[in-house]
């Protein structure tokens, strides 16, 4: 049953939850496949906690990043990305970025399985809460605290992942439509989570590419005004990254 399935995902995951042996015998046995073959059902909850699996699998594994990427979880992550439930949209997100960190592999792969406009489309997209999605639903409830941080801070994050070190993603998100429009003004969020990442986005997106620098200064020649104001932040942790950046676009 659906229920059981859940609880077979959530027990999975905390077991292997920095345990190398068994994230070793779960890649050995060929249990990873049937985990992304979660990912289709249309239980928002059982692809949530296969997700959730998935990442712990992963995590620091390059053999279980491999072994996932070769069974098909590029396509499977992405195509969560068109979900209607938020919960379900940032687990994939975090899958995108956790299977693409020190992995130009994933990176190249998410490329070509067009993460990219997906993700930007994102970060101006209403999705349905996990409550109202679920009123009734105990286990739905109990999933809410990763409501806190908006869809935008975790689809900033993967796409700094993704264009950090990687010429050709760099290029790829500058040159989707409105992509850097809409980095430009989470500059001027009123969530500093959603600023300090927009500020990691544009290094990642700009860093030794002066293609992207220039397009990003055409589409926002006043973005050096915007970071120098960022930089003189109370919060130093913001403040710094805001001037690391600044020394990028000069």
């Amino acid at each position: 049953s659906p229920d059981v399935q859940c609880q077979l995902l959530r027990l999975l995951s905390a077991l292997a939850f920095n345990n190398r042996r068994l994230q070793e015998l779960i890649r050995k046995q060929n249990k990873i496949e049937p985990i992304i073959g979660f990912f289709k059902s249309h239980n928002f909850l059982i692809q949530e906690y296969a997700v959730r699996a998935l990442l712990t699998f992963i995590a620091n594994d390059h053999k279980n990043k491999e072994a996932a990427r070769k069974f098909g979880a590029v396509p499977a992550l992405v195509d969560l990305l068109s979900s209607e439930v938020e919960m379900v949209v940032k687990s994939a997100v975090r899958g995108i970025s956790e299977l693409s960190l020190g992995e130009n592999k994933s990176k190249t792969d998410f490329r070509k399985a067009d993460a990219l406009p997906s993700l930007v489309k994102l970060l101006d997209t209403s999705l349905v809460d996990v409550e109202a999605a679920a009123a009734t639903d105990a286990t739905a409830r109990e999933m809410a605290e990763m409501t806190d941080c908006t869809c935008s801070t975790y689809v900033l994050e993967c796409i700094s992942v993704l264009c950090s070190n990687n010429s050709q993603n760099q290029v790829a998100f500058a040159s989707i439509i409105g992509a850097l429009e809409k980095l430009r003004d989470l500059l001027q969020s009123a969530d500093l989570r959603e600023v300090y990442h927009a500020i990691n986005t544009v290094g990642a997106v700009i860093k030794g590419n002066k293609k992207t620098k220039r397009a990003l200064l055409d589409v926002a020649p006043v973005i050096g005004d915007q970071l120098a104001r960022l930089a003189a932040y109370e919060e130093a942790r913001l403040a710094n990254l805001a001037l690391q950046v600044m020394k990028l676009l000069k």
